[in-house]
């Protein structure tokens, strides 16, 4: 009995950790001199001394994993650019990966039940603190505030500090919809409320985004009638973005950075595009040197990236998106250089590939988070990368499981009582 309340526990702070991803790394604490690593990081991390438990396969995979971003070290550091941050990075991302497979590894036991109960939970809370806002009594970010695309009012952010990020994070859960299990919808309703509450320009690219995915995705459409729906939606998006007032902010983004890459840089600029475009710049800098300035040091190329000067005009010389460039992919490539574009391309293969084999809807949705933070991003502790990066780890054995071959046997001491179908 009191192995079986040890297990059930476990579960639900697994549960929970993964939950934490989605929901708590927007509370930042300061980690080997990074801006900020979130309370996610903390709950994850002790889950790395269970690794042991994994599937060899997936052990196996793991310690890959952590050998390339060792051996990519050693790289850098023959180039003089490493430092202890590149070490405490790296060391944080092997430790974070690995309790992230750990979390998967035991909620895959019960198809994740437990986990989906939890992101219900905290949907609940984000939604009653998104009533605290509305009334006045709660200010998660006073310093920042934006107005509705269509109702005019400050929208609320719940656990998030900007509107951005709830769309990064909840827009893709909102599809959890089109999954048969009650559970799911419920997750989708409440999230989807979330991000109409909260609209940003980022929540409504990536709801595009992953509309499109799900469109590819269908079997029941012809490959005729797809592209005639994708030819129709991109010139009514194109339209409404460059027309409609309501979409001012998407149309200002676009004309920026046409003038941009046109070379026009003496008109007003959008700060959002300057960042996009710094970090591309920073992305190639990362490319030409091969192996990239090396993990959490992309603020290397910063000074020398040509559109770091108008950001911080504009700013009143504050620098901003140094770390990030604004989308995790660009930082990926700067950081890690060619080797980071080799791991982009394997993973987007692997998307394509959970896309085509109709695997579980949650497995799914959480596979394309990394996608998103394509979109927008800052580090690789923030919203579910990590989740993302642990199910490419255990694919072999998810696709096994898809394909019916064989189911996922998991033995060790956590394993629990039964399974939900």
């Amino acid at each position: 009995m009191q192995k079986q309340v040890l297990t059930y526990s476990f579960g639900l702070f697994c549960a929970l950790a993964l939950a934490a991803n989605v929901f708590l790394w927007p509370i930042q604490f300061p980690l080997f001199g990074f801006a900020g690593v979130g309370l996610n990081f903390f709950l994850i991390a002790p889950l790395s001394l269970a690794a042991f438990t994994l599937p060899a396969v997936i052990s196996r995979r793991m310690a890959l994993f952590v050998g390339a971003l060792l051996g990519h070290t050693l790289l850098v550091f023959m180039t003089g650019h490493v430092s202890a941050k590149t070490l405490g990075m790296i060391i944080a991302l092997s430790v974070y990966v690995s309790g992230t497979c750990v979390a998967v590894h035991v909620c895959l036991r019960d198809n994740f039940l437990q986990f989906r109960k939890t992101l219900f939970i905290f949907l609940c809370l984000q939604l009653f603190i998104h009533v605290l806002e509305f009334a006045g009594i709660y200010d998660p970010n006073p310093n920042w505030s934006r107005v509705h695309y269509f109702f005019g009012f400050t929208v609320p952010t719940g656990f998030y500090t900007e509107a951005s990020h709830v769309g990064l994070c909840l827009a893709p859960l909102a599809f959890l919809w089109f999954s048969p299990s009650r559970l799911n919808k419920q997750i989708a309703l409440l999230a989807g409320l979330s991000v109409l509450l909260s609209l940003s320009t980022t929540g409504l690219t990536v709801v595009v985004f992953i509309s499109l995915l799900f469109l590819l995705r269908s079997t029941e459409i012809s490959s005729g009638a797809k592209k005639l729906v994708l030819s129709a939606f991109a010139v009514v998006m194109i339209y409404v973005a460059l027309t409609a007032e309501s979409f001012s902010g998407i149309n200002e983004r676009l004309l920026s950075l046409s003038n941009i890459i046109s070379g026009d840089t003496d008109g007003p600029q959008n700060l959002s595009a300057l960042i996009y475009m710094n970090g591309a710049d920073m992305a190639m800098q990362g490319l030409k040197d091969i192996v990239g300035a090396g993990a959490g040091q992309m603020l290397l190329y910063y000074p020398t990236a040509p559109y770091s000067y108008f950001i911080e005009i504009i700013n009143n010389g504050v620098a901003l998106n140094r770390d990030d460039g604004g989308s995790t992919m660009l930082k990926l490539l700067a950081e890690f250089g060619v080797f980071g574009l080799v791991f982009v391309l394997y993973y987007l293969r692997f998307v394509l590939r959970v896309l085509r084999s109709r695997l579980d809807y949650v497995v799914t949705i959480l596979s394309l988070y990394f996608l998103v933070t394509m979109i927008r991003g800052a580090a690789y502790f923030d919203d579910a990368v990590g989740v993302a990066i642990a199910f490419y780890i255990y694919s072999p054995l998810l696709f096994r499981k898809a394909q019916g071959k064989d189911a996922i046997v998991l033995k060790n001491r956590f394993s629990t009582a039964r399974r939900e179908g």
